[in-house]
């Protein structure tokens, strides 16, 4: 069955660019499939963290854009990586109750989900980097 896909448009970071440029290259992956892929990935955890913020206590941290900032290295380049339809409404619901925009959010899924395979140490283990849903307590 053909899923239909839309496309995300953000800029990514030239460090970031290579990251993935590399980890594509060691999982015999294409660029653009592993960007969707991680995406994806990223967007099922963000969905059992609940909110961004309660992702950054979940497995590593994002990168700390204040030292990232004084580290420019170029310019961002432009990619637009193919999402099921379900993933690119469910991302961008999240990004209207956070206050972000799409490719904001879709730029941190990817950072934190890069930094997610980084350890785990490949697409196979990821899996066992699942974050478990917050658990609510009943008053």
């Amino acid at each position: 069955m053909w899923r239909r896909k839309l496309q995300i448009s953000l800029r990514i970071g030239p460090a970031l660019r290579t990251k993935l440029e590399e980890m594509a290259k060691r999982e015999n992956r294409t660029f653009g499939n592993l960007a969707t892929l991680l995406l994806e990935w990223g967007y099922e955890q963000l969905k059992a963290a609940g909110t961004t913020e309660r992702l950054r206590e979940c497995g590593l941290p994002f990168a700390d854009k204040k030292a990232h900032r004084s580290r420019r290295r170029g310019p961002k380049t432009p990619m637009a990586p193919g999402v099921r339809e379900d993933v690119w409404k469910g991302i961008k619901g999240i990004a209207l109750s956070e206050d972000k925009n799409l490719s904001q959010l879709a730029e941190l899924l990817l950072e934190w989900s890069v930094l997610q395979l980084s350890a785990a140490g490949s697409t196979d283990r990821l899996p066992k980097h699942q974050i478990r849903p917050v658990s609510r307590q009943i008053r």
